[in-house]
């Protein structure tokens, strides 16, 4: 299968890892052999166009009336994302050990996919020196030094947001990182060569409270 050399949006590489993740179920779960671009518009809440659209991205696949293979789809679209191998030549750093940036650290599927947390900081004298799942906690004045050590391109910021914008100026300042996942609810100022995003998850509660809101009542909620 012949792949297309075309610029993808963010939109459309966010609904392919979600293609994948419900093809992978599909796939390796429930042995599924064909499925149409009806049903999984139907199971992801998309119309069948759009994901067609996203489809026909990356090339010729499925055929019209038949649907399309859940093997040959899932890993066709599985060598357009980061394969495991990919996600290993990215070292990450996770910055703040509070309760989300443990359950981070706990979390399987990163390990799973590649994904390499090799450095995490805090500013907390009780935490630093300790470890996490093999992990050593830095105190955040080493971070120019260890980030450079470490080649570290990603960083994962678990701080408060009062918090946030002091770490992320030091981040930048260690002259390395490519990319910031920012779990704080706040925007960042940053270098225009580098790339964020935003994991708010009250403002993502936020809308879909919104939606069902305006689903059930078709108004907004009196206060």
């Amino acid at each position: 299968m012949k792949r297309k050399k075309t610029q993808v949006g963010v939109p459309t590489i966010e609904r392919i890892v979600r293609y994948c993740r419900y093809l992978e179920r599909l796939y390796y779960v429930e042995k599924r052999d064909v499925i149409s671009s009806a049903e999984i518009g139907e199971a992801l809440g998309l119309k069948p166009t759009q994901v067609r659209k996203d489809l026909s991205y990356f090339g010729e696949i499925g055929k019209r009336g038949v649907g399309y293979s859940v093997e040959e789809l899932y890993f066709h679209l599985m060598g357009i994302l980061p394969c495991p191998k990919d996600c290993r030549l990215f070292k990450i750093a996770l910055f703040g050990v509070g309760r989300l940036g443990k359950a981070l650290l706990d979390y399987e599927m990163f390990s799973k996919r590649g994904i390499d947390i090799v450095a995490v900081f805090d500013k907390n004298r009780q935490k630093v020196g300790k470890t996490i799942n093999g992990r050593y906690i830095y105190h955040i004045d080493e971070v120019e030094t260890v980030l450079r050590a470490q080649n570290v391109s990603i960083a994962i910021i678990c701080v408060p947001a009062a918090e946030a914008q002091s770490v992320i100026d030091r981040i930048v300042g260690s002259g390395v990182i490519k990319g910031i996942l920012n779990f704080a609810p706040v925007d960042l100022t940053v270098p225009k060569d580098i790339l964020v995003s935003n994991m708010d998850i009250s403002a993502e509660l936020e809308k879909l409270i919104y939606f069902i809101r305006e689903k059930e009542y078709g108004q907004p909620l009196s206060v």
